[in-house]
This record gives C-alpha cells, sequence and structure tokens, in this order.
C-alpha cells in the first residue's frame, strides 16, 4: 500500500537559534590519457597537487586527529597552506612560506601539512587543506571526519542508501538527503514498512534548496523557509520534527505531504503522526 497524505504541523512556540552552516569546497586536478597533444602557453601555470590523510577518520568526541600529507607543483613554488579543520569555509590555520629558500622548502611545506586537531563536537566534518603556489594558483584536498556522541547508535552518519546522503539507526532507520527541496527529502523505515515525506511550498513562502549539517543525533536544514530552520532529531523510539522560527510571524500551520508503504496512520491530538501495522505501532 502506497498513500499520499498532507499533514498540517502546529507551531506552537517561537524558538531563536543561531546555527552555523558548513561550506564543502571541493578541488579537481585535470589528467589526460591516451595519445593527446596538448598546446600549452609560455604563460599557462600547472596548479599544485595536494594529499592528506588523517590517523583516525572516526571516534568519539573529543577526538584528536592527527594530520598528514604531500603537496608539490611541476612548474613553480608552494608559498601557502592553509587549513580549515571544520569545513565551514574559515581556514583558521594559514602558513606563508614566502621567502623560505628553494633547498628548504619541500620540507617547510609537509610539516605545513601536519597538523592535530581535535574536534569536541558531534558531527560530520569535511577538513580542508589548501595549497597556493607562486603565481596565485590553489589546490584544494578535503577527508571526512565522522565524531560520534555519546550515544553512537543514535548519531547520523553516512548513508548506505546511493538515493540519501545520511541515515540512522535507533531501532528503526531514518534517511536524509543531502538537502531539502521540493522533493522527497526524509525517510524512515522499519523491515519493509516505510514513511516518506516532503515539504511543500505555503502560502507564506517557497520551499528553499538548503543543506543539511549533521551534528550527533540532529539534522539542521536552514532557511528552509525564509526565517525558518527544520531540525530532525533521533530518539530510540521517535524520529522529532522541530521547526525553528526566527521572527514573528502569522504561522498556524505547515503543511507536508507524506508517502507510506506497509503501514496504516493515524493524527494525534499533539500534532505528532502514528504509524501502525496491523494492530502495532512502528
Amino acid at each position: 500500500m502506497e498513500s499520499g497524505i498532507v499533514q498540517k504541523t502546529k507551531i506552537l512556540s517561537v524558538f531563536v537559534i543561531l546555527i552555523l552552516s558548513q561550506v564543502v569546497y571541493f578541488g579537481s586536478v585535470g589528467h589526460c590519457t591516451g595519445s593527446v597533444q596538448v598546446a600549452v602557453s609560455d604563460n599557462f601555470n600547472f596548479p599544485p597537487v595536494v594529499e592528506v590523510i588523517p590517523d583516525v577518520s572516526s571516534g568519539k568526541a573529543p577526538l584528536q586527529v592527527q594530520f598528514d600529507g604531500d603537496a608539490w607543483d611541476e612548474d613553480g613554488l608552494i608559498l601557502s597552506v592553509e587549513w580549515d579543520f571544520e569545513g565551514d569555509g574559515v581556514f583558521e590555520d594559514v602558513k606563508s612560506l614566502t621567502g623560505i629558500e628553494r633547498p628548504m622548502l619541500k620540507e617547510a611545506v609537509k610539516q605545513g601539512l601536519k597538523k592535530h586537531f581535535v574536534y569536541t563536537k558531534p558531527g560530520i566534518y569535511h577538513a580542508l587543506v589548501r595549497a597556493t603556489d607562486d603565481k596565485g594558483a590553489s589546490a584544494v584536498s578535503s577527508v571526512t571526519i565522522q565524531v560520534y556522541s555519546d550515544r553512537p547508535w543514535l548519531d547520523i552518519t553516512a548513508s548506505n542508501k546511493d538515493d540519501y546522503t545520511y541515515m540512522a539507526r535507533a531501532g528503526y532507520e531514518a534517511f536524509f538527503k543531502d538537502g531539502i527541496s521540493e522533493y522527497e527529502s526524509v525517510k524512515f523505515q522499519i523491515r519493509d514498512a516505510w514513511i516518506s515525506y516532503k515539504l511543500r511550498n505555503q502560502g507564506f513562502g517557497d520551499v528553499n534548496k538548503t543543506k543539511g549539517v549533521p551534528s550527533g543525533n540532529q539534522i539542521v536544514y536552514q532557511n528552509v523557509f525564509s526565517d525558518i530552520d527544520v531540525r530532525y532529531t533521533v530518539y530510540e523510539d521517535l524520529l522529532l520534527e522541530e521547526f525553528i522560527v526566527y521572527k514573528k510571524m502569522l504561522l498556524n500551520s505547515i503543511d507536508q505531504e507524506f508517502a507510506i508503504h506497509g503501514v496504516e496512520y493515524v493524527f494525534n491530538e499533539d500534532g505528532s503522526i502514528g504509524f501502525y501495522n496491523g494492530e502495532t505501532l512502528v
């Protein structure tokens, strides 16, 4: 059985919470194979190449990570190495190599790639290192660090399904897309029964395409509607959905569209939805 339902979620109170968004940069290096002739101008500059490896990629907070790596430039000199350990777009560790003599520069680059960082909060972090050469060209390398909370069995991690980016296991499975859009974004599954749902455009505004930021057993999608975030929290027997409203507005309900398979449903007085498989509460 599959069907669509529309639920009006009541907004009971106003929350004012500031959560920093995560920005992820991706660097790429071009490769040519086979018999290919490439005409290169005298002014052409090959960007540097940078690689980074952590000694651990996951663990419980606080998690100490030792980074190491290597970088080189085929036609120039690497003059700076920068680190963004949390993937938030802020390169908080910058090492300038300007003025270092060429025989010592390679070792200076390697030392700039040896870093130690402690992740104190649960979450999925994309640690970034950027190398820039003497002509201003840059290359970026990234690694993913998973930091677990005190209850790692509830933490949101990378998904094992291609259609979803994140997941959590807590007696049930919850799957989350990388971003919320006008399409299905969240799926709740127990064995062969499942519920998926999406937000719809509302009278007060349309759904914004926004990225999710996981941290421990929570994932936050910022500015899904203007001045409204959506936060999901994974509990042992509950997937909690909250709408965080940043300014006063006339808002009585938010429409959502559900699709279900293998279960029945009932709307409860508290605004929650109970899903049933026969006589058993899912």
